[in-house]
């Protein structure tokens, strides 16, 4: 895997380490510090916070999208930790699941968001998935509660995404 630095200047791997060292003089030849990697990228995590006011509507259910998935990208888990539980109005129930338009769960099942948030309170999941090599794809947060959605008052939720690319950055 190459480096690559303002499309200027290419810092392959040490042949025998294996390692790439770019220095201050390096630095100093190049004007733009873009900095992109060819090839497959590694795991990491992003996090999306999505609350009562994103959520709100009429009915007792509802989605968001929560970002878009690029192509080529695959999710390796999920982990949905709340600051505020959801709540308000006559609301008895809120969960919150993390999928695709037609599987509410591929990523993260229904987590009970209505309950007090604490340190211990989060939800992991380890759901793997790919959507498409060819175009990205909408990952989003649905939403069911026992009452319409907008008679919430309070409640955030971090949803915290570990992804990886196999295909380069368009």
């Amino acid at each position: 895997m190459n480096f690559t630095i303002g499309n200027k200047k290419t810092f392959p791997p040490d042949p025998i380490t294996g390692q790439r060292l770019i220095t201050p003089a390096d630095l100093e030849e190049i004007s733009e510090f873009t900095v992109s990697v060819a090839g497959p990228q590694p795991p990491q995590w992003e996090s999306y916070e999505v609350d009562f006011a994103d959520l709100a509507a009429a009915g007792t259910t509802n989605n968001v999208v929560l970002f878009e998935l690029p192509a080529g990208a695959m999710i390796h888990a999920a982990v949905m930790k709340h600051s505020a539980a959801f709540g308000g109005g006559a609301l008895s129930t809120y969960t919150i699941s993390v999928g695709v338009t037609g599987t509410a769960t591929k990523y993260a099942g229904a987590f009970n968001v209505f309950q007090a948030a604490g340190a211990a309170v989060f939800a992991v999941n380890a759901a793997v998935g790919m959507e498409s090599f060819d175009a990205p794809v909408e990952i989003r947060a649905f939403a069911t509660g026992s009452h319409a959605l907008n008679v919430a008052t309070a409640g955030t939720c971090t949803v915290y995404v570990l992804m990886s690319r196999l295909l380069p950055a368009a």
